[in-house]
């Protein structure tokens, strides 16, 4: 029988030391990158990845907690030597660019704490809380419960790490990206590369940095003006308006003019000493919900393969994926949900496609370490078909229709859902899958991770997201997914039998 828990606003972090791991050498490489149009995506938030260990009795490795983090911040130094952009800090520009990425190797601050708890009174793997303690975020002077970092001083660090040290031996390691910085696929290669770095001195991957390998800010503009006639069109939300002067729509284009260091137009200056009186990253923004709630759930194995099977035995039909069965699922039950629990009625559903190689011709290098993906909205669904497979069909139909030619138009639909999600009349919801990214192959010399987990203790998009996972090593879950919405629209799906029973 599982423990209770510590209740985390009690918790206490005890001989917290605040350090900067600087790359362990200068080598010459480019001192600016102006963000691209993909990393402004969700401006000046932080994704924090929780990784959990627990010391292994039969494991022949004996490391102390402070051995280990001695080796954490040692190979992480060398790490960003190659990975310079994740040193750098971000800045306003308050023109076009929005934002600019300054790779002036200041390093990753790196924040060492103790709690006097037992891991296990802390942490609960079967249903995971966010726990903003072990985060970091305060000791930066951001918020951790804040969406955007809208109140915080720049320039931004691009990652910052916090590792944690139980009473009971046990070690978390919370590391927080920029996600203008990096999309989830580059996120979690990076840690991969940390992990082989600290056990065996290298990495064999070779990121690669350059922001015009995909698509420039500058095409913002014309996306809103030209639309796609059969998507919705693109509007700010209201705070700024996004015209030629303020996005240098044409004049500022890369295409037209030369490039400084870095990829910065070279006829713009670098970030501003002064702040304009409004910070142009506000009309990207959508606005948060002011409450929420989360939960953990596991998929069975068993819910998938019945949805598989039943399409296997449709001779020459379409057989959905694991990932298609389960975000269907979660569709068909938000479409379900009555009206009068949230004044939304069906849903529109939003996926995360991996762009590198569906987005670009010639396709982006698979080690690009910045974003490179796409948020996919499907058609409105007022209620659920009576074949579960018919939704999971249009989720299948929908991450394959993404091409260099298809991206525009699907790119301003999804923005302008998030922007004026108040006036879109059904729920808005979308789900990121980390579902294939090597989380539990994080190992750092105390083995490999017990949890693996995202640890966003922010408010939320305004219907709501969800992260779906890999399972833990040794369960009998397929994934585990954790889900972030208003509360009152997560507990009528939990009310939902149907919806409940394709999980653990």
């Amino acid at each position: 029988m599982a423990q209770p828990l510590v209740d985390g606003s009690s918790l206490e972090l005890q001989n917290v030391f605040v350090s900067t791991v600087k790359p362990s050498e200068r080598k010459d490489h480019v001192e600016k990158y102006d963000v691209a149009l993909l990393d402004l995506y969700l401006p000046d938030f932080f994704v924090p990845v929780l990784f959990l260990y627990k010391p292994d009795p039969e494991s022949h490795i004996r490391l102390s907690g402070s051995e280990f983090l001695r080796r954490l911040k040692e190979s992480l130094s060398k790490l960003l030597v190659p990975y310079y952009t994740f040193a750098g800090r971000f800045c306003k520009t308050y023109d076009h660019r929005i934002r600019q990425l300054l790779c002036n190797d200041e390093g990753v601050p790196f924040i060492e704490a103790e709690i006097d708890e037992e891991m296990v009174k802390v942490v609960s793997l079967d249903d995971f809380q966010p726990l903003p303690i072990l985060c970091g975020h305060q000791f930066l002077n951001l918020d951790a419960v804040a969406y955007y970092q809208t109140k915080a001083e720049f320039p931004l660090p691009a990652c910052f790490i916090q590792a944690t040290k139980f009473r009971c031996g046990g070690i978390s390691v919370n590391v927080n990206f920029c996600h203008q910085l990096a999309d989830g696929k580059a996120m979690f290669q990076f840690v991969k590369d940390w992990s082989q770095m600290t056990l065996e001195g290298h990495c064999t991957n070779i990121p690669i940095h350059d922001r015009s390998l995909t698509y420039p800010v500058s095409l913002l503009e014309s996306l809103m003006s030209q639309g796609n006639p059969e998507e919705p069109q693109v509007k700010t939300n209201g705070t700024l308006a996004l015209d030629e002067k303020s996005l240098g729509a044409g004049e500022h284009d890369r295409s037209h003019e030369g490039l400084g260091a870095g990829g910065a137009p070279a006829s713009l200056p670098d970030c501003a000493d002064t702040e304009a009186p409004v910070d142009p990253a506000e009309a990207v923004r959508f606005i948060p919900v002011p409450s929420w709630a989360s939960k953990t759930l596991h998929v069975r194995k068993a819910s998938v393969m019945e949805l598989k099977q039943r399409a296997m035995a449709n001779e020459g039909g379409l057989v959905p994926t694991a990932l298609d069965c389960i975000q269907s699922h979660i569709w068909r039950a938000l479409s379900s949900i009555p009206s009068s629990v949230d004044n939304k009625k069906g849903s529109v559903y939003g996926i995360v496609a991996e762009g590198r190689s569906r987005m670009h011709d010639p396709a982006v290098p698979e080690s690009y370490s910045g974003n490179a993906f796409l948020l996919l909205f499907s058609p409105p669904l007022d209620q659920p078909d009576d074949d579960p497979l018919t939704e999971a069909n249009i989720i299948h139909n929908l991450i394959r229709s993404v091409t260099p030619q298809s991206w525009p138009g699907q790119f301003a639909k999804s923005v302008g859902i998030l922007l004026n999600s108040a006036a879109v009349p059904e729920r808005a919801f979308f789900t990121s899958s980390w579902y294939r990214f090597p989380m539990y192959e994080a190992d750092f010399g105390y083995g490999k991770p017990i949890l693996a987990t995202v640890n966003v203790a922010s408010s939320t998009p305004p219907s709501g997201y969800a992260v779906l996972m890999p399972p833990r090593p040794g369960s009998d879950f397929l994934a585990s997914l954790h889900i972030v919405m208003a509360p009152e629209v997560l507990q009528a799906m939990l009310e939902n039998s149907e919806f409940r029973s394709f999980f653990h």
